[in-house]
């Protein structure tokens, strides 16, 4: 249930004002761009069938499907209720910074070089 927690934080401005709450997320299209046998990059999805968004995914522990949908609970920064990896100071600091990443790859800002 919580596998897709921090994608979904990290991905979309609409979980920084979207109150908690249990939803499905269905992932519905690929990303564009594959590496080392990876998709990487945003795949399209929605929650609840209704909320259009991209996301990400950072979880080599286990295997997504597209087409799929998982039931997910939703946190919000900086309560974190339902977050895999803690809501203290700490994990705050450490998703804000995942956030700040992730839209540097959304906004095509690249602040490495891979050769």
């Amino acid at each position: 249930m919580y596998r897709l927690l921090l994608v979904v934080l990290m991905t979309s401005m609409l979980l920084l004002v979207t109150p908690a709450v249990a939803t499905t997320l269905n992932l519905t299209v690929l990303p564009v761009n594959t590496y080392g046998g990876y998709y990487v990059g945003p795949a399209g999805g929605n929650l609840n069938g209704v909320t259009s968004l991209w996301v990400t995914c950072n979880d080599f522990n286990h295997t997504s499907h597209i087409p799929s949908s998982f039931d997910v609970d939703i946190s919000t920064i900086p309560s974190l209720e339902f977050a895999r990896f803690g809501h203290d100071a700490i994990a705050l600091d450490n998703y804000q910074r995942a956030v700040w990443l992730m839209w540097q790859i959304v906004l095509g800002i690249h602040i490495w070089r891979i050769n």
